[in-house]
Formats: C-alpha cells, structure tokens, sequence
C-alpha cells in the first residue's frame, strides 16, 4: 500500500533523527560535565597543599579523577553503543515521532490509520472464513462417522 510505504519511510526518517538529537543532546551534557570536573581538577592541582591538608586534597583530586572517567564512560557508551541499540529497539522515540508526525502530516496520518483499519478489518474476515472452514471441517467428519450404520 502506498499510504503505508509513504508513512513509514517518513516515519523511518523522523525516528532516526529522534535518535540523532537525542544522541547528541545527552553527550553534549556529558562534554559539559567532563568539563566541570576537569575545571575542578585544574583548581585543585593549581591550590595543592605544601603540609596539612595534603590527604584531604589528595581524596578529592582522586575522586574527581573517578567521576570524570565514569562520565567519560557514559560518553563514549552513548556514543559507540547507546546509539545502535536505539536504532535496533523499535520502541524508542515511536510515540515522539507519532505525535510529530499527527502534528504535522495531518493527511497522510489520516490515509495511514485509514488503510491499517481497512487491512485490520481484512485481517478479521480471513480468521472468521478459516474458523468456518474449520468448522465445517467438523461437521463433515462427524456425518462421516454415523455413515457406517449402511
């Protein structure tokens, strides 16, 4: 069907690009952490203490180290994997991207739901014509059965 080509290539498209926003939008926010915790460091090496307060300072320079590379990991994840596995699951961005597209492809939506209800509606009819085949299968080997009295 036309209508269901058209709606899911455009629905294809806006789905990746959902992705691709949604992508970037999280490692921009990982750059923007990994650059704080970097400033914090660089103050920190800038203020180390001579005599007292070198464990403390020590502690806390460590610690930042450790989140700036579990937010180096969130990155590079996002960015190899995180990505890929969106693209494979299928669900994620659907109802973004549907209300995008009933928001601004008004018509095609429409063309779409109307020709997935005609193909539901055919779907249904093929499940009644096989239960009746099946039923009428039945009754023919019942009436088989009470042939033999002859």
């Amino acid at each position: 069907n036309k209508n269901t080509s058209e709606y899911k290539a455009l629905f294809e498209k806006y789905r990746t690009q959902y992705i691709e926003n949604t992508t970037k939008s999280e490692l921009k926010e990982y750059q923007k952490q990994g650059a704080d915790i970097r400033a914090k460091i660089e103050e920190l090496d800038k203020n180390k203490p001579m005599f007292f307060g070198k464990k403390d300072w020590s502690e806390k320079r460590e610690n930042l180290v450790r989140k700036y590379g579990e937010i180096k990991h969130l990155h590079d994840h996002t960015k190899n994997e995180k990505k890929t596995q969106r693209l494979y699951d299928q669900r994620f961005g659907r109802e973004a991207v549907i209300k995008h597209i009933e928001k601004n492809h008004p018509e095609l939506n429409q063309k779409y739901a109307k020709s997935q209800e005609f193909l539901k509606a055919l779907e249904q009819l093929r499940q009644q014509q096989k239960e009746q085949e099946r039923a009428q299968q039945k009754e023919k080997s019942k009436d088989k059965g009470f042939d033999m009295e002859r």
